[in-house]
């Protein structure tokens, strides 16, 4: 029996043992639930590298309160409308008699053996000028008089819909794999790209794009950013720019509870089943509200990635043409904060589509979506698709309109919804009828 008992105690040392090898290999931190390490996003290229010992030099800076304190309020300016902070415009920032970047390169250990700092720092950003240090979440509640959260690095290899972690570094430069698909409940910071930002050739092109097709009924409200970023340390990156949303404002979510119900066919034409409506006579059409549930955002914006940046692109269907025609571009809709638009209605600001004559635009406006994602070397792509139009008066079922759209690498199609001239909402959330696009997504319309 002794001999028994000594064996069932070297067997639960044993277990003991493994589980923790196995909990310190694969630590898992913060998240409210420990979910298994399936498609992490590894480092697997040289810039993957420099960006990680990136991150734990500035981890490591966060044991400082001014350093946290510097990177809480700088990311709090918005300077592109979410919690993002540009580090080639703030890296000679005085924080606590020393500069940003000092205060992050004392910290710095390379893993390839590097040794110049400097150097190391110019490297990067003529790799990556728009290298990005953001809070997206939980930056209002961070006290950073005695909390250094950690820090998370974006490698090539993260997806948004796919990857279950990421790597990060606490203050004392331990490595931790956090929970990539659900949003922890305190502040995160997160090195990685800014897809804010535009490249001159990017911004030329929106605003081709967006003059092509007119004017807004609104004084078209378009920005560059001031003064403009250069990145690189001899000031000869090209510079980047901010667009302003235009025709309209960006407002604060309503909050609202509820569940979905109606529906809509498979083509995405509501059904009018009363209650509000898009436009009637030759009202201004505009987006009011859009509204994301908790699990839909993470299928189109990481939390790691902060608030989610919206293209909208309506067509036009004019009977008599099987080609649609683009009347209204809308670049990058965002909320304030990411919060403002999940399980609560996002108020857009009212920003006017078209005034819809149906002389002019035909019976019917096609509302397509996508979610704009910048990864770094992105590559544009042009694509076709189709949508139908059933038109009560006319004899047909329906007509077939085709239209040619633009997207890039890192984009997430979420998908087009076809209304007519007074249709009203066949769909409700958020204590509010509206336009479902899928489960995930729902939008309002009105004059």
């Amino acid at each position: 029996m002794k001999i028994f008992n000594k064996i069932k105690w070297v067997a639960f040392l044993m277990v003991i043992g493994l589980y923790s090898c196995n909990q310190q290999d694969q630590n898992v931190a913060p998240t409210t639930s420990v979910v298994p390490i399936t498609k992490p996003a590894e480092i697997s290229t040289e810039l993957d590298r420099q960006r990680a010992d990136f991150a734990k030099a500035l981890a490591k800076s966060l044991a400082n309160s001014q350093v946290r304190e510097f990177v809480k309020n700088e990311a709090a300016k918005k300077f592109d409308g979410d919690f993002d902070i540009l580090y080639g415009k703030v890296r000679n920032t005085q924080v606590g008699g020393q500069t940003f970047e000092q205060a992050i390169m004392e910290n710095f250990v390379s893993a390839n053996g590097r040794v110049n700092k400097t150097q190391f720092v110019d490297d990067l950003l003529n790799q990556d000028p728009r290298l990005n240090v953001a809070v997206p979440v939980n930056i209002k509640g961070w006290n950073t008089a005695n909390y250094a959260p950690m820090v998370a690095v974006l490698t090539s290899t993260y997806k948004e819909r796919e990857t279950s972690h990421v790597l990060a570094y606490d203050s004392e430069g331990n490595e931790h794999w956090i929970d990539a698909q659900n949003a922890p409940d305190v502040p995160v910071v997160v090195v990685g790209w800014n897809e804010r930002l535009k490249s001159r050739a990017q911004f030329e092109r929106k605003m081709d794009l967006m003059y092509s097709i007119g004017e807004c009924q609104e004084i078209l409200r378009l920005k560059t950013s001031t003064p403009a970023y250069y990145n690189s340390p001899d000031g000869t990156k090209p510079l980047y720019f901010v667009i302003e949303d235009p025709c309209g404002g960006s407002g604060g979510g309503s909050t609202g509870g509820g569940s979905t119900g109606g529906g809509s066919n498979g083509s995405g034409v509501g059904t009018a089943n009363g209650g509000d409506s898009t436009a009637c006579g030759t009202e201004v059409e505009r987006i009011n509200e859009m509204y994301f549930t908790k699990n839909g955002i993470k299928v189109y914006e990481g939390w790691l990635s902060g608030a989610p940046e919206i293209d909208v692109k309506v067509y036009s269907a004019v009977i008599g043409f099987t080609q649609a025609n683009l009347v209204r571009f809308f670049d990058q809709l965002k909320p304030d904060k990411r919060s403002d638009i999940i399980d609560q209605w996002w108020n857009v600001g009212g920003i006017s589509v078209v005034n819809w004559d149906e002389n002019v635009f035909g019976p019917a406006l096609h509302f397509f979506f996508i979610e704009y994602d910048y990864v770094p070397f992105e590559v544009t792509f042009t694509d076709t698709r189709e949508f139908s139009v059933q038109i009560p008066e006319l004899a047909e079922a329906s007509r077939s309109f085709e239209f040619e759209y633009e997207f890039t690498t890192g984009d997430v199609e979420m998908g087009g919804y076809t209304v007519l001239k007074c249709n009203e909402f066949p769909d409700f959330i958020g204590g509010k009828k509206c336009f479902a696009l899928n489960q995930n997504f729902f939008f309002r319309l009105g004059e």
